[in-house]
């Protein structure tokens, strides 16, 4: 089976294949060479195809995604009516069972329970449901002792909440069914305990099986885990859980478990289910499904498909006929102007085009393609017959028609332009080579003098440059023996620095010396007033002995002694005074001699720094003149060249102006053959 886009495809390539095959088609180098006329039934078959194409997928697609959104929403809103639909049944018997537990006759203590079981079989028999139980406080059955208080519905209703439990398979009837559940109040609003009627799951079994959305749509009930818990087929009923399965079965009930409404699919026993969800209200969150193959709504598309796949084909092979007899109308007048065009091409303008009645871009051409070949051959004869008369040297033939249009008549112009300026040339031409010839005769003559004179420049020029080469030569060996000297006087200059810094040095070590004579003097001078001290003090010590008698006679010798001593020492203070003194007088005399020689040195220091620093302004200045003769030098070497260029341009201009007059002569006998106007 081949999908609607395949099919599509295979149609529109046979229709091509169909039209390339049935037309002209050759190759040249290589190349497919295809005409007009199959290029306009390809171009508009192509288009056409195309645009059905499009057309038709996007019909198919709007019509699909119309059919499944209204799928959807019929899916989804049939499970709400029907989730509406069991909530309104639940409700009513909700309230029922709330309205027994209300009656005084089961909150009666003085009522037995065989009239109280009485009263609830009648219920049973009247509403259809299966059994009915009556319950104390505690959850314990008053008819056979069975404890009930396990069961959530059983606990709701003891709490004052009426309420519908899950499905259950009975013990003692072996089907499915749910309990509804309420509590027994007396006369004092007080819950006395449980009044429960048991029912079957068929009157839900009647209510989905009563729905049908399509052929093979079903419906079932979910329980809040995800259980199945009414369904036509009887053996998934709690034994088929969706959140167990995997892939989108289990996002599906996901989704449901959320109790909201909706729709959505999932894939069950490798077929894709749509359906639509909603919650049963009064239950323990519930859910309706109502549930279809895709296949029973995707065979309406697929009608749809082949109706508009029909449609398309149909105009398809309309679109071919149109395309073909419109190229055969556009592609004829289309290959006369062909034909014509490649002829003017190749040289021959004498084929003709007949003119056409209609009014279209094609007649049209085809008219003008006309009119252009006839000024074209117009043009091309008119040309020819001026430029053979040029040819010819015949520049007196009358010009071309000035009629033509746009750039044509430009082109007429033009050539009549050239042909007046080629008059006009030759007749310039002429008056000129006589100018020429007369000049050239003159130019050889003065060119002559010139290379004679230039010949003679040139040697004097040479004879100056070898003189001034001599004086570059002494000036350079000037220079050298100035920087030889220099450097001399360089190193005469640095040896007297040098003197004159020992001699300073000198000068430092003789002042000290003073200083130093200064000081030992006054060394000298304290020890002899040490000495007259001492040799006082001997005296008194004398004088002190005498008066001591005997007893002083060993310190009058000491006395004695310490004063010879002293009388020694004055002597030698004086002699080493005399001494200093005289060496005093000697310092000081040299010190005269070195400030004097200090002085001198300092004079020579100066006159020698001067005398360096002229002979240096005057090696400076020969190194300048020495770069200043060479440079001179260069620039009489470059006039000599010049010279000697100069000269021999004159004898090239001299040879060439005997050939330009002996050119002038061969243009005059040329421009003989010229006839002009």
């Amino acid at each position: 089976m081949y999908d609607f886009a395949t099919l599509y495809g295979i149609i529109i390539f046979d229709k091509i294949f169909h039209i390339v095959t049935e037309t002209d088609l050759h190759f040249k180098m290589g190349v497919i060479i295809m005409k007009l006329r199959t290029k306009i039934q390809l171009s508009f078959s192509i288009t056409m195809a195309v645009l059905l194409v499009i057309i038709g997928m996007v019909s198919k697609n709007l019509n699909t995604a119309a059919i499944n959104t209204l799928t959807d929403n019929s899916i989804a809103t049939s499970a709400s009516l029907a989730s509406d639909h069991i909530s309104q049944q639940l409700e009513d018997y909700l309230n029922m069972v709330s309205m027994v537990g209300t009656n005084e006759i089961l909150s009666d203590d003085n009522v037995s329970i065989k009239e109280k079981s009485a009263f609830l079989d009648n219920y049973v028999e009247t509403y259809g449901f299966t059994s009915a139980n009556l319950l104390d406080a505690d959850g314990v059955s008053l008819i056979d002792g069975t404890d009930f208080s396990d069961r959530d519905y059983v606990i709701n209703a003891l709490e004052g909440v009426a309420n519908v439990s899950d499905v259950t398979l009975s013990k003692y009837t072996n089907t499915y069914g749910i309990s509804i559940a309420a509590p027994i109040y007396n006369t004092a609003k007080q819950i006395k305990g449980v009044v429960y009627f048991r029912l079957d799951i068929d009157f839900m079994l009647d209510v989905i099986q009563n729905i049908s959305i399509s052929d093979n749509s079903y419906a079932y009930l979910v329980d809040k885990n995800g259980n199945i818990i009414v369904h036509p087929d009887n053996t998934l009923i709690l034994n088929y859980n969706l959140t167990e399965q995997s892939g989108s079965m289990a996002t599906f009930a996901n989704e449901i478990k959320e109790n909201k409404s909706g729709d959505g699919t999932y894939v069950y026993n490798g077929q894709t289910i749509l359906c639509g969800f909603g919650p049963i209200d009064h239950t323990n969150d519930w859910t309706m499904v109502i549930a279809a193959p895709e296949t029973d709504f995707t065979q309406y598309s697929t009608q749809v498909n082949r109706i508009t796949l029909l449609l398309d084909c149909i105009a398809i092979i309309i679109a071919i006929l149109f395309s073909t007899s419109l190229a055969s109308s556009i592609s004829k007048p289309i290959v006369r102007v062909k034909k014509a065009l490649l002829s003017v091409a190749q040289g021959d303008f004498s084929v003709q085009i007949p003119n056409a009645t209609g009014k279209d871009e094609v007649a049209v051409l085809q008219n003008t393609t006309a009119y252009l070949l006839h000024t074209l051959s117009d043009i091309i004869g008119q040309t020819n017959r001026i430029m053979d008369s040029i040819a010819n040297y015949d520049l007196s033939i009358s010009d071309m028609n000035n009629n033509y249009p746009g750039e044509f008549n430009n082109l007429s112009v033009s050539i009549n332009s050239i042909k007046h300026m080629l008059n006009n040339l030759i007749v310039e031409v002429q008056n000129s080579v006589y100018n020429v010839e007369n000049g050239s005769h003159e130019l050889a003559q003065a060119t002559s003098s010139l290379s004679q004179g230039a010949v003679s420049q040139a040697n004097s020029i040479q004879t100056l440059a070898d003189d001034f080469s001599d004086v570059v030569s002494k000036i350079d060996n000037n220079s050298k023996h100035e920087e030889l000297i220099n450097q001399k006087l360089a190193t005469l200059d640095q040896n007297i620095h040098t003197a004159n810094g020992q001699m300073e040095n000198l000068m430092t070590a003789v002042n000290n010396i003073e200083t130093m004579s200064a000081d030992i003097q006054k060394i000298v001078s304290t020890i002899d007033s040490i000495a007259f001290q001492t040799n006082i003090l001997s005296l008194n010590a004398s004088v002190e002995a005498a008066r001591a008698g005997e007893m002083g006679k060993g310190f009058a010798v000491v006395a004695e002694e310490v004063r010879s001593l002293a009388v020694k020492c004055g002597e030698a203070s004086q002699k080493t005074s005399d001494l200093i003194n005289d060496c005093v007088d000697s310092i000081a005399n040299a010190k005269d001699c070195a400030d004097a020689t200090f002085e001198s040195l300092s004079g020579i220091v100066t006159d020698s720094s001067e005398i360096s620093t002229a002979f240096q302004n005057i090696a400076n200045d020969t190194m300048e003149q020495a770069c200043k003769s060479k440079r001179i030098q260069n620039e009489v070497n470059n006039i000599s060249d010049v010279v000697q260029t100069n000269t021999a341009t004159a004898e090239e201009t001299a040879a060439s102006t005997a050939v330009l007059s002996e050119q002038a002569m061969n243009l005059k006998e040329m421009i003989r053959d010229f006839k002009i106007s």
